[in-house]
């Protein structure tokens, strides 16, 4: 039987990235179900978090068909404030090496986009206007399973 889910309105408090590298392991959490993970950082290693201007997330998630059978397909989008001469250089880390997203959700609970083997696509598209001045930044990612909570850090 699928129960009541008393969660109807999750929303997205912060967000982290960390760079594949700085992961020790990725694993299922044995004692939960196939859609949770323990994720293990090596010695001194953790989340740098993402400034965003807050309401501005939009995350999606949803199944295709592909050939090689069903595919998760996750979108995140952003948006980072402010443009001056600084933003390329704070945003960089996005274009120069692969990393993992985690979105915190207001329960404290998180879940991944991105593991040790399928990497996100971080891709940054810039606005002015009378309504907004900054960075959207939209993040993507196919994968055979759908994002994972993390249990524990």
């Amino acid at each position: 039987m699928i129960q009541k889910n008393n969660n109807l309105l999750p929303q997205i408090c912060k967000l982290f990235y960390c760079i594949p590298d700085d992961v020790k392991s990725i694993e299922r959490d044995q004692s939960n179900d196939e859609f949770h993970v323990n994720l293990k950082f090596k010695t001194g290693r953790n989340w740098t978090e993402i400034y965003f201007t807050s309401g501005s997330i939009d995350y999606q998630s949803q199944e295709k068909e592909d050939p090689a059978g069903i595919v998760s397909e996750q979108v995140l989008k952003f948006i980072v404030p402010g443009e001056d001469e600084t933003s390329e250089e704070s945003l960089k880390i996005f274009r120069q090496q692969s990393v993992i997203i985690r979105m915190e959700y207001v329960t404290g609970k998180s879940k991944l986009v991105g593991d040790l083997l399928h990497f996100p696509s971080v891709l940054k598209k810039v606005s002015f206007s009378s309504k907004m001045t900054g960075s959207e930044m939209n993040v993507s990612l196919v994968s055979t399973d759908p994002a994972p909570w993390i249990t524990t850090q």
